[in-house]
């Protein structure tokens, strides 16, 4: 098996106007069009798309586009159903230069329809794990980033290529397995909603990053006060409990001034856990659900699930969401996991999905994700039942 996958690899490297039109010639021909990228990086808006690789089982097309425009293989990809695994990565930089992929197949969204459910470890939706469990050898994945040092080496673009080579092979056994388990509706919609999420990525959110700042100010301030209260309550208690004594040493920061009254560092789990069972409070964490339940047994713990509440907005949505600003389009781009067992998406970097409500300062970090000049946003919600979500589907992607 693994010899009659690995040397079918037939490809051509383009890097000449002239040939062109046969890149064009043959992909016309074909009911489906495998596709791949190389990049500079992750993102669209400041990282250059390298090569375009596209082509079937038969024949891979590895298309330098340093001096090939994309542009002339539009009209191709855009007719046919594309092939691609993790196709809303691909699907951002294509559409960057003009290329928008409507009929879409992506080979890793199948595998997480057809394994959703079901325990995963790392490293079991990777192309290279796909081409092991259906084709019966592991595509070696090892030259991945090696562009940016060999520069387009032979090597190099015969990784490219084989990167599209398996696809076809690999659809179509998914296919058996999506037609046994009779879930053919969820991956239309999957492929289809796809190109909604990469358009959501690529797009982002507008954001108001000098309001974060005055609340980031905020922020900083607020804690400060919650760490002098809980330092005036051990230096309180250390007059009548010896075991504090440690903590109580007058310290002077360098870079403000400010004098402290004692050496602890607020934002220690070990340190809190140490005081409170000082306290004779017997803890082995300091975790929120821990402190709830402790919350009248001393004046202390109050503050530290304030003190808790306040530093988590100022690390995870304070200076954090700052450094999330795309330098071109002064957007957030959050990435989007599109398949998880619950039937929900998750957001990373940053999680938008977990942006805090439920105080005035989180009210006022949320406030600052804004529509852009002559939008709204618009917040809604609907049932989980595919018909519905089909019919939202078609609305955004404007068909009939």
């Amino acid at each position: 098996m693994l010899s009659h996958y690995f040397y079918i690899i037939m490809y051509k490297f383009i890097d000449e106007e002239k040939e062109v039109e046969e890149v064009i010639n043959y992909c016309k021909e074909l009911s489906v069009l495998s596709i791949d990228t190389e990049t500079q990086g992750f993102d669209p808006h400041t990282k250059n798309l390298l090569l375009l690789q596209i082509g079937n089982r038969e024949k891979q097309f590895v298309i330098d586009c340093s001096k090939i425009s994309p542009l002339h293989f539009k009209e191709v990809i855009e007719s046919k159903l594309c092939i691609a695994h993790n196709m809303k990565f691909d699907w951002r930089f294509l559409y960057h230069n003009g290329i928008d992929i409507k009929n879409i197949y992506d080979t890793f969204l199948a595998e997480c329809i057809l394994t959703t459910g079901y325990e995963r470890g790392d490293g079991e939706l990777g192309l290279a794990d796909l081409t092991e469990k259906y084709l019966g050898f592991k595509l070696d994945k090892s030259i991945r980033g090696e562009i940016h040092k060999q520069g387009l080496s032979t090597e190099v673009i015969e990784y490219a290529a084989k990167d599209i080579a398996y696809l076809e092979d690999i659809m179509n056994i998914q296919l058996e397995k999506i037609t046994e388990f009779n879930l053919h509706t969820i991956l239309n919609l999957e492929n289809e909603v796809c190109r909604v999420f990469a358009k959501m990525e690529y797009d982002g959110i507008s954001f108001n990053s000098n309001k974060l700042k005055e609340v980031i100010v905020e922020l900083s301030e607020i804690n400060k006060s919650l760490e002098k209260s809980l330092d005036e309550i051990i230096v309180e208690e250390s007059h009548t409990n010896k075991k504090l004594i440690k903590y109580t040493q007058i310290q002077q920061d360098l870079f403000t001034q400010d004098i402290r009254k004692t050496i602890i560092n607020w934002k220690s789990p070990k340190q809190k856990t140490d005081i409170l069972n000082k306290l004779n409070i017997a803890v082995n964490s300091v975790d929120d659900k821990t402190l709830q339940k402790l919350k009248n047994t001393h004046k202390i713990v109050p503050l530290y699930i304030e003190l808790s509440k306040y530093s988590k907005l100022e690390s995870s949505f304070g200076t954090a969401l700052l450094k999330f600003i795309n330098p071109v389009t002064k957007r957030i781009h959050s990435n989007v996991w599109q398949i998880l067992s619950t039937g929900r998406i998750s957001m990373s970097e940053p999680n938008c999905q977990q942006i805090p409500a439920h105080s005035n300062l989180g009210q006022t970090i949320k406030s600052c994700f804004v529509a852009s000049d002559g939008y709204k946003i618009v917040s809604a919600d609907f049932s989980g039942k595919i018909k519905i979500g089909m019919i939202i589907v078609e609305y955004i992607l404007g068909k009939p």
